[in-house]
């Protein structure tokens, strides 16, 4: 699939090229590391569809960018104390590292159609990560590894009108998506296996379940915004409302926990169910000239997303022997909200160069829960984890116009933020009893990307090259040691978790 895709892209940029002059599009924003709503450009039409009215004649836009994340380090430890003496009682350490390659790719085209302009437009988004990790306790060596793909189709409609001083917009998004995470864990040596882990705390010696949760799931989604845009005050709106919900979802896991030398097969269990999910946000920009070419632009975004992942299956290996045919289910969902919202000061010195500067506050929420049910056993990752991050964003962004045929930009994101991270898990097996456990742990989350980018004017098109490098460190830890419980056990729990990651990027936007 994803080699049609990059056929398809292939043969629009040969079209193109035989295509007339050229203008900034999309490159643009990312050789200045996309200061959305801090600096304007015509890609805004975007976000706020409302503002596709403005352009004029017909337009073909193209855009291609690829991501690199080298993630170094991407570690945890679980760690057992005696509440009594504070001796270390036991200690779980996993390793991880490897990389992540995105893509992201757009081609549509702009035209005039009755009183507005019709924008069509093709979106490609993927992915895939692969990660290596490692644990070395007491008497054993454990080895595991992640796979995770992506793979995302969606089709866009725009439409927008003026209709005077006013101008109105809306979009309409139909799209499909393909997703999976894998996990393979080689407990003792490699003498046990585990693929698509469903136990998580269970057993804290094979959790993985703090990194990701397996799921193997495609789905149909629909998406809609409504934009409006005119003047306020001094200055001008720009409000958008959107939201989209996912229908016709299909989820597949498949578990098994294997003995690889007898062979033999202790569990093997083919879930199936159903994704479901939907969201809704909104982007708010204001934006008033203060003179001389200075204007100050201001900001709001709020965004929420669920998805539930679910399934239902049996036991079917030879080493089921208690309960055979009994049904087995899960649940694992994942609920995102942000908030976004700032501003800043926007230059125009004229003679083709600019210069910006904004500081933003965003906040962050994300909560992951997974459920588990087997019999008289009840497993339940509630919050997961649950993560709040009160973060503060500085932009720069600067262009300059060297000569006609050539034009440089650049972009400074950095950012710092204070992360508080729970997690929840209960046990019960009836008629014995149950067990309890919770830890929190906090820390900084900080990081900073710059980005490079240019115009470059050729006589039958312009290229808008750009490339960017980017660093991030999360380091979470426990207080005194002691920030958990294990419930009626004597047990502390601490947990202490790092994520280390490079990044590299680059691209080419092209519009004719």
């Amino acid at each position: 699939m994803e080699r049609r895709v990059w056929s398809v892209l292939i043969v629009f940029l040969f079209v193109f090229s035989l295509a007339g002059a050229a203008h900034s599009w999309q490159g643009r924003m990312a050789g200045m590391g996309d200061p959305f709503g801090l600096v304007m450009d015509e890609s805004d039409f975007l976000i706020h569809p409302s503002e596709i009215a403005e352009g004029k004649g017909i337009n073909f836009y193209g855009n291609y960018r690829f991501n690199w994340l080298d993630v170094t380090d991407w570690n945890y430890t679980a760690k057992y104390f005696d509440s009594s003496t504070g001796a270390l009682v036991a200690r779980f350490p996993f390793r991880t590292n490897g990389d992540d390659r995105q893509h992201d790719a757009l081609v549509g085209a702009a035209l005039p159609l009755g009183p507005g302009r019709l924008g069509v437009f093709f979106q490609y988004a993927g992915g895939y990560a692969d990660f290596q990790g490692h644990e070395l306790i007491p008497g054993s060596y454990n080895r595991y590894s992640f796979d995770d793909s992506l793979n995302a189709f969606t089709l866009r409609a725009l439409y927008g009108i003026p209709m005077g001083a006013l101008k109105l917009g809306s979009e309409f998004q139909i799209g499909y998506q393909k997703a999976k995470n894998t996990d393979d864990f080689f407990s003792n040596n490699g003498n046990q296996v585990f693929l698509n882990d469903i136990i998580g705390a269970h057993i804290p010696s094979i959790n993985t379940f703090p990194f990701q949760f397996p799921y193997d799931s495609k789905w149909w989604n629909m998406g809609f915004k409504s934009s409006l845009e005119g003047p306020l005050g001094p200055g001008k709106l720009s409000a958008t409302v959107r939201g989209g919900f996912i229908f016709s979802g299909d989820n597949d896991l498949h578990y098994r926990n294997i003995l690889p030398f007898v062979p033999f097969v202790l569990e093997s269990i083919n879930f199936d169910g159903n994704v479901e999910g939907w969201n809704m946000g909104g982007d708010l920009w204001w934006r008033t000239s203060l003179g001389n070419g200075l204007s100050l632009p201001l900001l709001l975004r709020v965004d929420y997303d669920k998805k539930t992942w679910d399934g239902r299956g049996a036991d079917v290996s030879l080493g089921s022997v208690l309960f055979p045919d009994d049904p087995i289910r899960y649940r694992s969902s994942e609920k995102n909200f942000q908030v976004e919202v700032g501003g800043g000061l926007d230059k125009d010195f004229g003679k083709g160069a600019r210069a910006a500067i904004g500081l933003y506050y965003n906040y962050l929420n994300t909560n992951r829960s997974y459920f588990y049910q087997f019999e008289f056993q009840k497993t339940d990752h509630t919050d997961y984890p649950h993560q709040m991050e009160h973060r503060g964003i500085l932009k720069i962004a600067a262009e300059k116009e060297f000569c006609p045929s050539f034009t440089a930009r650049l972009g400074l994101n950095v950012f710092f933020g204070w992360v508080n991270e729970g997690y929840k898990f209960r046990e019960s097996l009836a008629p014995f009893g149950g067990t309890v456990e919770h830890i929190s742990i906090d820390g900084p989350n900080w990081g900073g990307v710059l980005s490079l980018g240019g115009t470059v004017k050729l006589s039958r098109f312009n290229l808008e090259p750009f490339v960017s490098v980017g660093y991030r460190r999360l380091d979470l830890d426990g207080e005194d040691g002691f920030r958990g419980t294990f419930f009626g056990s004597g047990i502390s729990l601490d947990m202490d978790k790092l994520k280390e990651v490079w990044s590299i990027g680059g691209g080419l936007s092209v519009k004719y």
